[in-house]
């Protein structure tokens, strides 16, 4: 039933008549049917005392039907509710003894009463058969919601419809949206054959820039955004991963100090002095080579090792930010901002392989993560912008004879260490972005243990990936990382997906190219950005790592332990469609524009809110302007599973009145929507 606020605002807007139709079968099912209609002056006090008499004196006589009243605006009482409506203007002021009278009679017959809406007529299609009418009144905006989708949206439910007809509007924009639940890619076009609406033309709609307009964007600081891929081969690393009983001993074989074999236990590590030999090689199936480093720094969180080839030995202030080479104040920096990272990472991922208090080590025995920097797959050039600046392979964790033992020997080489490997030149040119790569690989490392080793769980790499952006996300402020600045994951993924959403759905990876997975990268961080922001910030974070699930079943139980609902990750993905069209805060519309803090251990996290609205887009496909790209009908699309299409014309924008569309071609498997949002 609606609350009596609602009819408090109905009362407000004017509505001075109402209608009541009284249904009734009799034993020898005769039936009869009584229209009533009332003014508002007929309306005082707030309950009907008609139906209170009613359910009182013949309890078992009366049954109430789920559409009983109708007042125009959709009023309705459910089942077992007739007696009182909580409505301060929905009253009738007297009921005239011949209608009491009439009831009583029949009542007492024992007949079924029926309290019904008038059904609206079917209407003909031209070619001679009756197809369906979806009839929506902007007016039930107030209504509470289904749980999923939230004010102004509305769900089309219908087998075969020619015409959605939305009245009531008051200075709304209006979109369709289309959700693909068919299990593979939807094709097409125009899907709305024609529309036509009752409303006055505002000079607004006139502007032939309205749709889709190019307002200035406010993310980006940098004149250049440097571009960023995975090592795809160490993401997609998945052996079973290896029972031990105790720790690795004397693993790290390949240490050495001035330039001599050592064993791990008794080494002093003297940054400047100490060095070793780390396995790589430049690309997939090429040969593995060994290549000489030395320590340049080091705390307890971490030792820096920079590979010879790529380090600088002038002073900072004579050193080059673009020559492929790092200097030791920029070991220094990197190892403080992993130290800064640390404790935040931890505190709500978990623990990498052997850290943490009780944690041995890891299979070098060594609480500190090894950084290993150099010139990954050796493709510098000076304008390089683009690039794998980081990753963390778990191959590493692996001793040499544990990879031989599962017939890998052939195939790869491993560093014995909990480490990642960094690019020398986006540390030397884009240092920030780097840092930021820098708590994405951590919790990489963090997963690894957390999930395959702690659970023997194989994750996806969307779901892997997805977490990563969301560390970054919430923990480059701690280190003083921007929502401003290119490196923040908000304007390195976020701009992309705004043209490109309906490519690659949150749940899938495309991977035919580093240019495709783009858009698996911008799609998986704006599906956790989302659920981040809406469904508890860091402490859904920490259920999602802490949980025995990966996947949308870790997904599920996280945002349900939260919530105590009973959310599906289909649910979830239905509700994701709402964050394109409602950019500000709003209590029960999915929204990027919400600010989430959650004190996890003695920190804060925070999830800081963003409006699309003010990021400009990127994309290949002529898609100019900022915020959400909205597809005309005379385009052709294509709308990947699991993902979204929003369809907006410059005609359906601050309309007062209504409007009729008319739908043809809707893709079997997808479900639609009209969301209404007000004009500004």
């Amino acid at each position: 039933m609606r609350k009596a606020a609602h009819y408090k605002a109905y009362a407000k807007r004017g509505i001075l008549d109402a209608g009541l139709v009284l249904r009734f079968t009799t034993a020898t099912h005769v039936k009869y049917t009584f229209l009533f209609r009332f003014t508002q002056k007929q309306f005082s006090r707030p309950k009907v005392e008609f139906y209170g008499i009613l359910k009182r004196l013949f309890p078992g006589c009366v049954m109430v039907a789920r559409q009983t009243l109708d007042l125009l605006v959709g009023v309705q009482i459910l089942p077992g509710e007739i007696g009182v409506c909580h409505g301060a203007w929905v009253v009738m002021k007297k009921i005239t003894p011949a209608i009491f009278m009439i009831c009583m009679v029949f009542a007492l017959l024992g007949c079924e009463s029926k309290i019904e809406t008038p059904q609206l007529p079917e209407k003909e299609n031209p070619a001679g058969g009756v197809n369906s009418v979806i009839y929506i009144d902007a007016e039930n905006e107030l209504d509470e919601t289904d749980g999923v989708t939230g004010p102004g949206v509305y769900p089309l439910e219908f087998e075969a419809a020619s015409e959605v007809e939305i009245k009531n509007l008051q200075n709304k924009d209006v979109y369709l949206v289309m959700v693909n639940f068919s299990g593979s890619q939807a094709n097409g076009g125009k899907i709305v054959d024609s529309w036509l609406k009752t409303s006055a033309t505002t000079n607004e709609e006139q502007s032939a820039s309205v749709k889709n307009a190019d307002t200035p964007a406010q993310n980006v600081q940098n004149e250049v955004t440097p571009i960023r891929y995975d090592n795809m081969e160490a993401a997609m690393f998945n052996p079973p991963p290896i029972k031990r009983t105790g720790t690795v001993n004397n693993a790290l074989s390949s240490v050495s100090i001035n330039g001599k074999p050592q064993q791990n236990t008794g080494i002093i590590y003297i940054p400047g002095q100490t060095s070793r030999t780390f396995w790589i090689r430049r690309k997939k199936n090429e040969v593995w080579y060994q290549l000489n480093a030395t320590l340049r720094a080091a705390n307890e969180f971490c030792h820096v090792w920079v590979a010879d080839e790529n380090f600088d030995a002038m002073p900072a202030a004579n050193s080059s930010i673009n020559d492929n080479k790092v200097n030791e104040d920029q070991a220094l920096a990197i190892a403080q901002k992993f130290a800064d990272i640390y404790e935040k990472t931890t505190g709500l991922f978990g623990y990498e392989y052997g850290g943490g208090p009780e944690g041995g080590g890891g299979i070098d025995n060594l609480k500190e993560v090894q950084i290993f920097i150099h010139d990954i797959y050796e493709d510098f050039t000076p304008s390089q912008v683009g690039g794998t600046i980081g990753y963390f392979w778990s191959k590493d964790e692996y001793t040499q004879v544990e990879l031989e033992s599962i017939d890998l020997q052939s195939q790869y080489k491993s560093n014995y260490a909990e480490m990642f490997y960094m690019d020398a030149h986006f540390l030397d040119r884009f240092p920030e972005t780097t840092y930021s790569t820098l708590i994405h690989e951590f919790q990489h490392m963090i997963h690894y243990n957390q999930k395959k080793l702690t659970h023997g769980l194989n994750s996806s790499l969307w779901y892997n990936e997805m977490l990563s952006m969301l560390a970054e996300d919430v923990i480059c402020e701690f280190i003083n990382i921007k929502t401003t600045s290119e490196a923040h994951p908000i304007n390195g993924r976020i701009p992309l997906f705004l043209s490109s959403y309906n490519t690659s759905a949150p749940s899938d990876w495309v991977n035919s190219s580093n240019s495709d997975e783009l858009y698996s990268y911008s799609s998986a961080y704006a599906f956790g950005a989302y659920l981040a922001r809406n469904f508890g910030g860091a402490a859904l974070i920490k259920e999602m790592m802490n949980n025995n699930a990966v996947d949308a079943a870790s997904i599920e139980q996280a945002v349900n332990n939260l919530t105590g609902g009973k959310w599906t990750f289909k649910k979830l993905l239905q509700k994701y469609s709402e964050t394109l069209v409602y950019t500000g805060a709003a209590t029960l519309n999915a929204s990027f524009n919400k600010t989430v803090k959650s004190g996890i251990g003695s920190l804060e996290y925070t999830f800081q809110g963003f409006n699309i609205n003010n990021i400009k887009r990127l994309t290949k496909n002529d898609r100019n302007g900022s915020g959400a790209y909205f597809f005309s009908q005379e385009e052709n699309w294509k709308l990947q599973n699991n993902t979204f299409i929003l369809f907006h014309e410059t005609d359906w924008r601050g309309i007062t009145g209504s409007l009729n569309l008319n739908l043809k071609n809707i893709p079997g498997g997808t479900k639609l929507y009209i969301m209404l949002k007000k004009h500004t």
